[in-house]
């Protein structure tokens, strides 16, 4: 079996921890880690620092559609970014219940 962890970041840990067991809650994620990242973003008024919250989930890659479609609905009037990325090495030694 294929595994991925997306990324999903947010605006702050009042989205990120909702979020987080809403996806747990929901059965599409047995697992996430969750932490505070620093954003540097270029723009017009020259680099400015923000903070972020990133969630990373490992998850079969069959349930991430399962899971963009959640986020999709349930912050429908905002851009959540989600990146993924293939768990490659020892996949394999992933538990059944990921």
């Amino acid at each position: 079996m294929e595994f991925v962890e997306a990324h999903i970041t947010v605006e702050g840990q009042k989205k990120a921890s909702p979020l987080a067991y809403g996806l747990l809650h929901a059965e599409l994620a047995a697992s996430i880690d969750i932490s505070e990242v620093t954003r540097l973003v270029r723009g017009e008024a020259g680099i400015e620092e923000t903070s972020a919250w990133q969630l990373a989930v490992k998850v079969p890659e069959p349930r991430l559609a399962a899971i963009v479609e959640h986020i999709r609905k349930k912050y429908v009037d905002e851009q959540i970014p989600i990146l993924t990325f293939p768990v490659l090495g020892e996949s394999r030694e992933y538990p059944d219940w990921l």
